[in-house]
C-alpha cells in the first residue's frame, strides 16, 4: 500500500532500488530465521516473542521518518531481522500447548490473522489516504506510524500475560498442570536421554535437522508457496491499480478477495484437521492457486470482472496451503529442539521466494500505467512455481506413505532394533501423518490412568467432556455452513 501511495516517488527510487527495498526485508528474515529459533529455545518463547514485537513495532515507527533511500532500505533489513522469529515462534508456541492432532486447527486459526489483516489493512489504507499532509506527513508515513505503534504495547501484553509452558501458568491447578503435561509428553513420546523440559537446547537434535530428507522436501514446497504469498502481498494492490487506473481502488478492492480467502483457509484447515490429512489438502490448495494464476495470465484485460474472480481464486489457494504445510511439519517432526529448528528452516528458506518476488514481476518497468500492464509474465511464473510445489507435495506424500507401509510390516524385534539407531527425537514414531487411515501414532493418546487418584481422574473426565462438547458444537456449525454453501 505504501508503494502505490508514492513512497517510491518521495525518494525518487529507480526500479533496481525499489526491488532492493522489497528484497532487503526478506534477506534479513532469511539470515536470522534459524538463529532466532535457537534463541527462542534458549530463552523461552514468551520473552523472545515479546522482544520481537516491541522491536519490530519500534523499527516500523522509525521507518516512517526515513529521509533517503539507503536509510529506508537499511531499516527494512532490520525489520526483517526483528520479525524473523515471530511467525515460526508462534507455531512452536502452539506445539508446546496442544497435541499433534489438535495443532492443525490452531495453526489455521492463527494464520487467519494474515488474510484478515489483508482485508482490514487495505480498508485502513483507503481511509489513511485521506490524511495526506496532516502534521506535514505524507500518507505512506502515516500508514507506517499507525501500523507500528499498536505493536509495542501488544509486546508488553504478551510478556506479562503469556506463559512459556503449561507448568508455569497460574490459572491451572497443580493437578491440571500435571495432567496436561502428561498428556503432552505422552503425545510427544519424549525419547530416552532427551530433555523433557521445554526450555533447553539439544545440540544433537540441531544436527538431525540437517540430515532429515523430509525437511528438505518441506522446504522446497515452502519456497514455492511462501514466495508466491510474498509476491501476492506486495503486488496485489498494484494489480488492482493497473486494472482500475485508480490508487484508491487499489486499497479497498483487495478486501473482498481476502475475506473469501479467509473463509477458504478456515474451511480447508477444518477439513484437514477433522480428517487428519495434510498431503492432499495441501496439493489441492497449491493446484487451485496455480489455476488461478494461469487464468489471470490468459484473461488479461479481456474482462475486469473475470480478472478479479481469477485473482480471488489464486488468493484462496495461495493462502490456504501454507498453514497446512506448517502443521504437517510440526506433527511429523519429533523433539522440541528439532521441531523448532525445522519450522524455522522451512519458513526461513521459504523467504527465498520473497527475495525473488520483485524480479518475478519486474515486467512492470516495461509498460507504464497508460499501457495497462497486466503482469502476464509474472502470473505465468507464479503458476509454474505453484505447479512445481504441487508435484513436490505429491512426491513427499508418496514417500511418507511408503515409509509408513515399511514400518507397518516390521516385526517387533526388527522395530526395536531399528528404533535404537533412529534419530533420538523420532525413534518412537510408528507412523507419519499423511492421512487418517495411516496415522496410527497420532490417534488419541492417553496417560496411564491406573497411576492417578480419584481427583485426577475426575479432572481428566471434565477435560475430555469439555473437549467433546466444544468439538461437537464446532462440527455442528461447520456442517451447517457447508450445507448452506
Amino acid at each position: 500500500h505504501t508503494k502505490i501511495l508514492n513512497l517510491t516517488d518521495t525518494f525518487n527510487m529507480t526500479k533496481a532500488e525499489e526491488n532492493l527495498c522489497i528484497s532487503s526485508f526478506f534477506i534479513g528474515y532469511l539470515l536470522f530465521e534459524i538463529p532466532s529459533n535457537i534463541v527462542l529455545r534458549l530463552f523461552g518463547p514468551t520473552m523472545y516473542l515479546s522482544i520481537s514485537m516491541i522491536t519490530w513495532g519500534g523499527i516500523t515507527v522509525g521507518m516512517a521518518f526515513a529521509n533517503n533511500t539507503v536509510l529506508f532500505i537499511c531499516i527494512r533489513f532490520l525489520l526483517g531481522v526483528a520479525e524473523a522469529g515471530f511467525f515460526p515462534g508462534m507455531i512452536i508456541y502452539i506445539s508446546l500447548w496442544y497435541r499433534r492432532r489438535e495443532q492443525t486447527m490452531r495453526i489455521i486459526l492463527f494464520f487467519l490473522a494474515v488474510t484478515i489483516a489483508g482485508a482490514i489493512g487495505g480498508v485502513l489504507a483507503y481511509f489513511i489516504n485521506k490524511m495526506d499532509g496532516v502534521s506535514g506527513l505524507a500518507t505512506w508515513r502515516w500508514i507506517l506510524l499507525l501500523e507500528g505503534l499498536p505493536i509495542i504495547p501488544l509486546g508488553f501484553f504478551t510478556f506479562f500475560c503469556f506463559a512459556n509452558i503449561p507448568e508455569t501458568v497460574r490459572w491451572l491447578t497443580p493437578v491440571e498442570k500435571q495432567i496436561l503435561t502428561n498428556i503432552l509428553r505422552e503425545d510427544g513420546r519424549v525419547a530416552d536421554g532427551e530433555p523433557e523440559t521445554n526450555n533447553l537446547l539439544s545440540w544433537r537434535q540441531v544436527r538431525y535437522v540437517f540430515t532429515d530428507w523430509r525437511i528438505y522436501l518441506y522446504t522446497l514446497i515452502s519456497i514455492g508457496n511462501l514466495g508466491v504469498i510474498r509476491c501476492w502481498t506486495v503486488y496485489f494492490p498494484s494489480f488492482l491499480k493497473m486494472m482500475t487506473l485508480s490508487p484508491e481502488n487499489g486499497h479497498w478492492l483487495p478486501a473482498p478477495a481476502y475475506i473469501v480467502a479467509t473463509l477458504c483457509v478456515f474451511t480447508v484447515g477444518f477439513s484437514s484437521s477433522r480428517n487428519n490429512e495434510h498431503g492432499y489438502h495441501l496439493a489441492v490448495a497449491l493446484a487451485t492457486s496455480a489455476i488461478g494464476f494461469l487464468f489471470m495470465a490468459v484473461v488479461g484485460e479481456m474482462s475486469k470482472i473475470a480478472m478479479y474472480f481469477c485473482m480471488t481464486v489464486a488468493c484462496c489457494g495461495t493462502f490456504a496451503g501454507f498453514p497446512i504445510l506448517l502443521s504437517w511439519v510440526t506433527i511429523n517432526v519429533g523433539g522440541h529442539t528439532k521441531r523448532a529448528l525445522a519450522v524455522g528452516f522451512v519458513s526461513g528458506f521459504g523467504k527465498v521466494g520473497g527475495i525473488l518476488a520483485p524480479w518475478i514481476y519486474n515486467v512492470e518497468d516495461k509498460c507504464g500505467l497508460e499501457k495497462k500492464c497486466q503482469f502476464r509474465q509474472g502470473h505465468i511464473i507464479c503458476a509454474t512455481i505453484m505447479s512445481t510445489a504441487f508435484l513436490v507435495t505429491l512426491l513427499l506424500r508418496f514417500f511418507l506413505n511408503k515409509e509408513n507401509n515399511r514400518r507397518a510390516n516390521l516385526g517387533e524385534a526388527e522395530w526395536r532394533r531399528q528404533a535404537k539407531v533412529e534419530e533420538p527425537c523420532d525413534k518412537y514414531t510408528t507412523s507419519l501423518t499423511i492421512n487418517g487411515a495411516s496415522a496410527m501414532y497420532y490417534a488419541d493418546t492417553t496417560i496411564n490412568r491406573d497411576r492417578l487418584d480419584s481427583s485426577e481422574l475426575n479432572q481428566i473426565f471434565i477435560i475430555d467432556f469439555e473437549k467433546y462438547i466444544s468439538y461437537a458444537i464446532l462440527n455442528g456449525i461447520m456442517d451447517f455452513l457447508v450445507r448452506l454453501m
